[in-house]
């Protein structure tokens, strides 16, 4: 029984901070629902070793039914079918599909969000707890505001996708969320995402960037975000072919970025795809220097990287390094450093991000052929 009750505490813990925790309805009745569940185990003890075991399958049958009808009221919560019309739009592929019933579904991606911060605080060496805790008040203050906004609000979560690369090595080829401004102009942003999965807090924070400059935004999913397992980046391929085949997005300038881990992507596609992109945005990025070479000509693109001073997974040095590494290549960098800030720069400084990279784009855009005045 100590054995049992144990386990119990360790897995009663996310679904018990998700009840009392969480920041939307649906993320706190699957909490509960998930609470009863862990608990309906504790009477069959009854069962086994009393002599009330009516009473005892009674009480297990009733938890099992507050489970159902509390991870049903979340299942009635959740978006019945995904939007690929509005202003943000996700599209899936024959192999990657929205089941509404998974967890991944059912609990909103900020409280899945809030729950990682809380298990990251604990064994993450680069996040220590007071770190953890400053990371979810930011990314619960960005999550509220972008479920203000209904077509992100009724955009689904990609995390799903994330786990099942994490605990099968399964990625779906073929996910994407993409976000179409009022006011189109003449530029399209391929943004590779970090580590942990495909956040929709990542396109909401570059929202008013891309309705400055009419900027479409297509964020492609693979996964955990090992961009380091595509070596070809198919994933970005299939954002230029998704281009192509559309009418609207034909003859833009492409510009590529990333955050974190998307870093490793970027350069690869750099290889991949030669003379397809016009600029390079990338964000508390991981730099592979073996990747900096002098054989690869697309590397002399304009970049625009932001860091955080205090970054501890990504050391200002070995940006510095890298960016130094990169510029006698022949490439002009642009380093903008928030020197208080960690790895959650983006969310953090997401309403700063417009006054940095919209002109930036808009200046090197504007000497391209073609572009609008």
């Amino acid at each position: 029984m100590g054995g049992h009750l144990i386990v119990l505490l360790l897995l009663g813990i996310l679904p018990v901070l998700l009840w009392t925790n969480g920041e939307t309805a649906a993320g706190r009745w699957v909490g509960f629902g998930l609470t009863l569940l862990v608990m309906s185990t504790i009477p069959l003890w009854g069962y086994l070793f009393a002599h009330t075991k009516r009473w005892a399958l009674l009480t297990f049958g009733i938890f099992l039914l507050g489970t159902g009808a509390a991870l049903t009221k979340a299942y009635l919560l959740t978006p019945a079918t995904p939007d690929d019309q509005g202003a943000f739009r996700e599209h899936y592929g024959d192999d990657s599909h929205y089941h509404r019933r998974s967890l991944a579904r059912l609990v909103p991606e900020i409280d899945q969000l809030a729950l990682g911060t809380y298990l990251f605080g604990i064994i993450d060496p680069f996040m220590h707890p007071a770190q953890a805790r400053s990371a979810r008040t930011i990314v619960s203050e960005t999550y509220r505001e972008l479920r203000k906004d209904p077509d992100f609000a009724r955009a689904s979560s990609a995390l799903g996708m994330a786990y099942d690369d994490l605990f099968l090595a399964q990625r779906s080829s073929y996910h994407f969320y993409e976000y179409r401004p009022e006011k189109e102009g003449d530029s399209v942003l391929i943004f590779l995402h970090g580590s942990l999965g495909n956040f929709k807090g990542y396109l909401w924070a570059l929202k008013e960037a891309a309705d400055a400059l009419g900027m479409t935004i297509l964020a492609p999913t693979y996964g955990m975000g090992n961009w380091q397992n595509d070596p070809t980046c198919e994933r970005v391929g299939q954002m230029i072919a998704h281009c192509q085949q559309n009418a609207s997005l034909q003859g833009k300038h492409f510009l590529l970025g990333g955050i974190s881990n998307g870093g490793r992507g970027c350069l690869r596609a750099l290889h991949a795809h030669p003379d397809t992109f016009e600029g390079l945005v990338l964000i508390s990025p991981v730099i592979e220097d073996h990747l900096l070479t002098p054989t690869a000509p697309a590397l002399n693109l304009p970049v625009l990287i932001l860091h955080g001073g205090k970054d501890r997974r990504i050391p200002a040095n070995a940006i510095e390094q890298s960016a130094h590494r990169w510029a006698r290549l022949g490439a002009p960098i642009d380093i903008h450093w928030w020197d208080n800030d960690d790895h959650f720069a983006m969310f953090r400084r997401r309403h700063h991000l417009k006054e940095v990279i919209a002109p930036w784009i808009a200046t090197i855009t504007s000497k391209l052929p073609g572009s609008r005045p």
